[in-house]
């Protein structure tokens, strides 16, 4: 039987080219990402206003032009603070879009406009809410402290030492470590008003983070991340960040970094935090 053909090409040859093109984007899922999000983001800001630093494009309608060179500085510092926190290096340029409002933050992912987020990273790029929104007096120092720039730049550093193959809960985790380190801004622990909430297991937060009670799949993932800090130091949880980048997965790279099985890991570190739990849901 003779192979059929489209337009004069076999179908075994476009089946392999077709193959090729698959295993190309998903080799270079993360550059497709950012070049699509970059393209989202230069239609839909096509009316913002553009204040370039050395290392940002800060983005912003004329009602936040006085918090715009307010932003850029913060970035800056965040930058170089982050960064340096990793011990990597930083992407040369990073664009930011400064929203209005919530509506208009949560439209830009097409979120239910009611969605409240005082910031977001992704494929690249940060988004945040003006600080006009939020903040009753702003300033840099406040807006340094409780914005959310230095959350979404870690994000970012955790995106591209791992190349995108990164857990929800680890990303999150690691953007409040650092956050908490370098501006000392931590979430109220949610075990007070727990109600007879118990805690997460770890397969639940590597499978179903964003269906999760919100505060609670955070919280359990900075501790988590300070779980691995305190127990194996620091340098431990860079290296898992590292290992995602070489193509493990997270179970992978807990287990060679950290030398237990990761079962092991999780009823060890399992335990250890609900103790912190309970003795919350006592205060």
């Amino acid at each position: 039987m003779s192979d059929i053909k489209f337009d004069g090409v076999k179908a075994p040859l476009l089946l392999i080219i077709f193959f090729i093109i698959v295993m190309l984007l998903i080799k270079n899922g993360q550059a497709v990402q950012r070049f699509m999000v970059r393209q989202e983001i230069r239609l839909s800001t096509a009316n913002y206003t553009v204040t370039s630093t050395e290392h940002f494009d800060v983005k912003y309608l004329p009602v936040d032009e006085d918090y715009a060179p307010m932003v850029a500085e913060v970035a800056e510092e965040a930058r170089q603070s982050v960064s340096k926190m990793f011990g990597e290096q930083p992407p040369e340029r990073t664009t930011i879009i400064i929203y209005p409002d919530s509506g208009s933050l949560a439209k830009s992912f097409g979120w239910n406009k009611n969605a409240k987020a005082m910031g977001v990273y992704w494929g690249g790029s940060i988004r945040v809410l003006s600080p006009g929104e939020w903040l009753k007096e702003p300033s840099e120092e406040a807006f340094s402290k409780e914005g959310p720039v230095y959350h979404e730049y870690a994000h970012l550093m955790v995106d591209e030492l791992t190349g995108g193959n990164y857990s929800r809960w680890l990303t999150e985790g690691v953007a409040q470590y650092v956050e908490k380190n370098l501006t000392g801004f931590e979430f109220a622990s949610p075990a007070v008003r727990s109600n007879g909430h118990s805690l997460y297991s770890l397969r639940q937060l590597d499978k179903d983070f964003d269906s999760l009670d919100e505060s609670v799949a955070y919280w359990q993932s900075l501790k988590i991340v300070e779980y691995i800090v305190d127990n194996f130091g620091q340098d431990a949880l860079w290296q898992i960040l590292s290992d995602l980048g070489e193509g493990y997965q997270v179970d992978g790279a807990v287990e060679k970094t950290l030398g237990i099985s990761y079962d092991r890991f999780a009823d060890e570190m399992f335990a250890a935090l609900e103790q912190e739990w309970i003795r919350g849901c006592k205060v």
